[in-house]
């Protein structure tokens, strides 16, 4: 009788745990708190403050979204720092700029998603430390529409894939 006990009660809370985790991972996440920018990278009234900036926590959907396999080979192992400006201009019609400023060798991966969490478009780079200006071309792909908000979650490793850095931003397509 006892272990029948424990085992309702097992099932119970494997059963809750289950159904908190998926609750808290189909939560929509709101897209529409941009961070607004003119061409030249300056923010225009009140910026979004979780908009490029480090995420100290990403749940598994967000997690996964960076999990695809890259060719990006580190030796450097050390973490620096690592800057990352706003989108610009944001609304984009087709080409979106993100400056990264890194103080050492490392690895960037980032992936844009839609508010379906479909990935759109995703990839890697090494970079060499110092500041870059990369750019994304959104029109190039039949992904991305006209009056819709997207999200591009990016992230910065070090040599044996080791994060250092994770961040998201918000965008919008006029």
């Amino acid at each position: 009788m006892k272990n029948l006990y424990l085992f309702i009660l097992s099932l119970v809370i494997v059963s809750c745990i289950a159904s908190c985790k998926k609750s808290a991972e189909s939560t929509p996440i709101d897209f529409t708190q941009y961070t607004t920018t003119d061409e030249q990278d300056n923010v225009i009234g009140t910026p979004d403050a979780s908009d490029w900036t480090i995420d100290t926590l990403w749940s598994t959907r967000e997690s996964n979204l960076l999990l695809f396999k890259d060719t990006v080979k580190l030796t450097d192992s050390v973490a620096g720092l690592v800057e990352v400006s706003p989108a610009f201009p944001n609304p984009a019609d087709s080409i979106l700029f993100v400056g990264i400023n890194t103080e050492r060798q490392c690895k960037l991966k980032y992936a844009f998603v839609n508010t379906d969490f479909e990935i759109l478009s995703f990839g890697s780079r090494k970079m060499f430390g110092g500041p870059i200006v990369t750019s994304y071309n959104l029109a190039a792909s039949t992904s991305f529409h006209k009056d819709a908000y997207y999200r591009m979650y990016y992230a910065f490793y070090v040599a044996g894939d080791s994060l250092i850095y994770r961040g998201h931003g918000d965008i919008k397509i006029p």
